[in-house]
């Protein structure tokens, strides 16, 4: 920023231009009239403007207003010139440290135009980096980064994805003219999108397509595992072989094989002795082709133990498509190229899904690629880069795509990708750093700096790095360091700031079809499966739920598991965890259990098995935030309120505010707010263009509320709309599945607010009414299982 003088004098300099312009404007028109300058005045260009519809002065009226309009904005013009000239002649960023100033490295940085990465502010014009650069920012915070990935996605030209966790980009988001905009949302809340999809094609699935799927969803950490990556890849493999072959042999134009229909298979392995068992039971199957069954032949060739490990490493990364609502949002036909090309990707990542989303993401980018035309300009941004799994795509040399991704410490990017570090450094041109917070960052970044130009050199080494400790800590806010292999001095320069407010994100413009539901063909050949099972007791839907009285009951047997949730400890039933083995490898806690006794499966009962059990499962997700305690009390609220409540724009959106739905009478102890269809249609067509999906039903959700004494809500029901069928019923205490395809669902969320837990439960809409015996029983549950 200026000096507060250089600041004062343009200001006064402007109020001289508006002052001078009055009476140059009323100059002008006496000379242009003939008329002798002791007539002049300041405020005579004002009354000739008003006389000017008189007969009299018609013959004059042309050009007294062309005099009077140049008087008037010449001076404001040549204002203007001078602050962009002094602005072009002023010196850049004062030198802090040993770093070059901007003009010292011409070639650096280009004038902006559409489709560049925005680096800089210099000189009153926006600087970008060349055309076929990638560029990684490293920022001590998250929105200070954030602010370039919003300038360059706001000047995007060609296909652009977005890999947007929490929609924080979606909230900035624009439809810009002759773009579109398609949003994948695999986690829930929008239009299916099938990440299995891109290798689908007329004859099945693309044997090529899916190695290079598997590579990116099983990569590989260190060359020491190759021997167990090359297992995994294979198994995964063999096992969508399996899938699409059932799908195939019941109809030749089946719809691709989802993610979810692959973790229904393994699950049917609990019905076996041995994993050994159910894979040799599985490839003596009539329905399962020449290559599924090679491949299945292969993992066989393992002793147990290396099966055991591959089994286990292909579960966990389908362990998300368990979830029921994951597992409906990624069953969909595969989407038209034409859908990726001039359009805005936004693949919505929720925060409690970053550390799952690595196969989402390769998905992601593959079938993106994959749809786009040769030499078609394209652009990756992935904000907040070290916070994600490690991307294999972005350690591919051949990829040709331009990639923006920005990251809080160069170091924690490094960290996170391990031996893979010095690939992905290779993907990025340029690396600009923002000043540190603090000497322990500085000096972290100072080697991560030395690490990156270093991967740039034939050798790999590097005597010195490019920026010592000191020199980074010489930074002041605002500054930052722009770091190239080929220029040996830093560039010095402004950080980019966004002053923009998030808005209400365009709606889907591309129609991506509705969810599809589980094949029969699969249905059948999964209930043959454990039919046939060597120690099968019981045909599948036949499990009863636990006694509660565990007295004498083999329930009493099961082992506890310890979870960790925040500073509190508790100890679990093993058989209640998703999968019935324990936390999630990220310290993550889901639990199961069955309604309507709310007791967990018994141990081998996979409830994904069988219909019946899988539709009476309820899911509770359970976590601590990092919130101060205000913005933890009033978290409901953000549930039912926009992004920025003090937004007028946003305000005006009837699907994101209370006082824009419909209120209901009290239902089962809530109060309902219900979409007002008759508000969202007109408002999106207006905002978009006629007919926009925006306004349907499946986009729109009803919410129901519990308010508190102080105004804040302590209990928020997201459920589908009223307007979408209920899917299933309640008949003789039990839940019965309907015809439709569709069922609603509802995400019941609740504070613990003792524990400082935040809890998200999620149940089918038709037994929504029993919400407070679920909700006390999970707090009864947190307290009788904690570790006091």
């Amino acid at each position: 920023m200026e000096p507060w003088f250089w600041r004062v004098g343009a200001a006064v300099s402007a109020l001289g231009a508006c002052a001078i312009a009055p009476s140059l404007a009323s100059g002008l028109i006496l000379f242009s009239l003939g008329l002798p300058m002791s007539a002049f005045a300041p405020g005579l260009w004002h009354d000739y403007w008003q006389v000017l519809d008189q007969p009299a002065y018609r013959p004059y009226a042309t050009r007294i207003a062309i005099c009077a309009g140049a008087g008037l904005v010449l001076p404001l013009l040549l204002w203007c010139l001078g602050i962009v000239f002094w602005r072009r002649r002023a010196p850049s960023v004062p030198v802090s440290g040993p770093f070059d100033r901007l003009s010292a490295s011409s070639l650096l940085l280009t004038a902006i135009k559409p489709g560049v990465i925005h680096v800089t502010k210099e000189r009153g014009r926006t600087l970008g980096a060349p055309d076929a650069a990638s560029v990684l920012v490293s920022a001590p915070y998250y929105p200070e980064a954030h602010a370039v990935v919003l300038a360059s996605l706001r000047h995007a030209d060609g296909s652009t994805l977005v890999i947007d966790c929490g929609s924080r980009s979606l909230a900035f988001a624009h439809a810009a003219p002759g773009r579109t905009v398609l949003r994948l949302s695999p986690f829930g809340g929008g239009p299916a999108w099938n990440p299995l999809a891109g290798a689908w094609g007329p004859q099945g699935l693309s044997a090529d397509e899916l190695r290079h799927l598997a590579a990116g969803w099983f990569p590989e950490a260190n060359r020491h595992e190759r021997f167990i990556v090359s297992h995994t890849r294979n198994a995964f493999v063999s096992l969508a072989h399996v899938v699409a072959d059932v799908l195939r042999s019941a109809h030749n134009d089946a719809p691709p094989a989802a993610p979810g229909d692959i973790h229904r298979l393994c699950a049917q392995a609990v019905h076996y002795v041995s994993r050994r068992a159910f894979l040799q039971t599985l490839a003596e199957r009539p329905e399962v082709g020449f290559q599924a069954r090679g491949g299945l032949r292969g993992w066989l060739g393992l002793d147990d133990a290396g099966i055991d490990i591959v089994w286990k490493r292909v579960s966990d990364v389908l362990a998300p498509f368990a979830d029921p609502i994951v597992d409906a949002a990624t069953r969909s036909e595969r989407l038209a190229p034409a859908s990726w090309r001039r359009a805005t990707v936004y693949l919505d990542v929720p925060d409690r899904w970053r550390t799952a989303s690595g196969p989402f993401i390769e998905s992601a980018i593959r079938q993106w690629q994959a749809a786009l035309d040769e030499g078609e300009s394209s652009l990756l941004l992935a904000h907040a880069l070290d916070t994600l799994p490690p991307i294999a795509a972005l350690t591919d040399a051949e990829s040709a795509w331009r990639c923006l991704a920005t990251t809080r410490g160069l170091a924690a990017l490094h960290d996170r990708y391990g031996n893979n570090a010095i690939m992905l450094d290779r993907r990025f041109t340029a690396c600009v750093v923002h000043a540190p917070r603090d000497e322990a960052l500085a000096r972290r970044e100072s080697d991560a700096l030395k690490q990156f130009v270093a991967a740039h050199r034939d050798d790999g080494h590097l005597a010195s790095t490019p920026a010592s400790p000191t020199g980074l800590m010489s930074l002041r806010v605002g500054e930052q360091i722009v770091v190239t292999p080929s220029v040996p001095t830093p560039v010095i320069c402004r950080t980019l700031t966004s002053s923009r407010k998030p808005n209400t994100p365009p709606p889907q413009t591309i129609d991506q079809g509705e969810a599809m539901p589980v094949s029969k063909s699969l249905i059948a050949f999964f209930s043959a499966l454990a039919a046939g099972a060597p120690n099968a007791e019981s045909i599948s839907g036949t499990s009863a739920p636990p006694p509660v009285s565990t007295a004498a009951s083999p329930a009493a047997h099961v082992p506890l598991v310890e979870a960790k949730i925040g500073k509190h400890r508790f100890m679990f039933p093993k058989n209640m965890y998703y999968q019935q083995v324990g936390p999630d490898r990220d310290g993550g806690v889901m639990l199961i259990v069955r309604w309507p006794t709310l007791q967990p499966y018994p141990p081998g009962v996979d409830y994904h098995h069988d219909n019946l059990d899988f539709i009476s499962h309820i899911s509770i997700d359970i976590s601590e935030p990092n919130l101060s305690d205000a913005e933890y009390r009033t978290l409901l609220r953000r549930y039912i309120e926009p992004l920025n409540p003090d937004d007028k724009a946003a305000r005006a959106d009837p699907s994101r505010n209370l006082d824009l739905r419909i209120k209901g009478e009290p239902r089962f102890g809530l109060i309902p707010y219900f979409a007002d269809f008759d508000k969202l249609k007109p408002y999106f067509d207006n905002l978009y263009k006629p007919g926009s999906p925006a306004s349907r039903p499946e986009h729109n959700d009803d919410w129901f509320v519990r308010w508190g004494t102080d105004g804040v809500p302590t209990t928020v029901i997201i459920c589908s709309s009223r307007l979408i069928p209920d899917g299933a019923s309640i008949q003789s205490g039990v839940i019965v599945d309907g015809t439709d395809a569709r069922r609603s669902s509802c995400q019941h969320s609740f504070l613990v607010p003792e524990l400082r837990l935040v809890v998200h439960v999620t149940y089918l809409r038709v037994i929504v009414y029993d919400w407070q015996r679920i909700e006390s029983e999970v707090r009864t549950m947190l307290e009788t299982r904690r570790v006091k």
